[in-house]
């Protein structure tokens, strides 16, 4: 390895600035290491002692995208992540059962009225929809106007 800090001493300081899943960390010590086995055995550790959590960080990108972006946005987000596919389920699913009020309260903040022709119902609609919210919710949120149905 070259001269500098221990590969464990960058991992540190890289989860001391924010939380990182495994496959991210992996990716950014895989610059500053010699073998590439000396990486799996240390985020093995690192787990074991709780620093790493792909949970955590699943958790915290979903609070962090709530009220902005619907779960189709969040997932997308952790899949470039790598983080694991079980964490995505979990944290997807519980964004799912808010998504038709998100949906429309994130509508109604940028576009206060219902859709009035085609057009803005067009233009609402991929705004909805660049926000990660799905096609169904996104019909239903259009067609209501003022309220989700549940």
């Amino acid at each position: 390895m070259a001269e500098g800090p221990s590969l464990r001493a960058r991992a540190f300081a890289i989860l001391a600035r924010r939380d990182h899943g495994r496959v991210e960390l992996g990716r950014k010590l895989a610059r500053h290491a010699d073998e590439a086995d000396d990486i799996p055995a240390l985020l093995d550790d690192l787990e074991r002692s709780g620093y790493l959590s792909d949970e955590r960080v699943a958790e915290q990108i979903a609070r962090r995208h709530a009220g902005r972006h619907g779960p189709l946005r969040v997932a997308r987000d952790l899949e470039a992540r790598g983080v694991r596919a079980a964490d995505i389920e979990t944290v997807v699913s519980a964004a799912r059962e808010a998504e038709p009020a998100q949906a429309l309260q994130v509508l109604r903040r940028r576009f206060p009225e219902p859709p009035e022709d085609a057009t803005s119902y067009a233009r609402q609609g991929r705004y909805l929809a660049n926000r990660g919210f799905s096609p169904e919710v996104i019909r239903r949120v259009l067609r209501v106007g003022s309220e989700p149905e549940d």
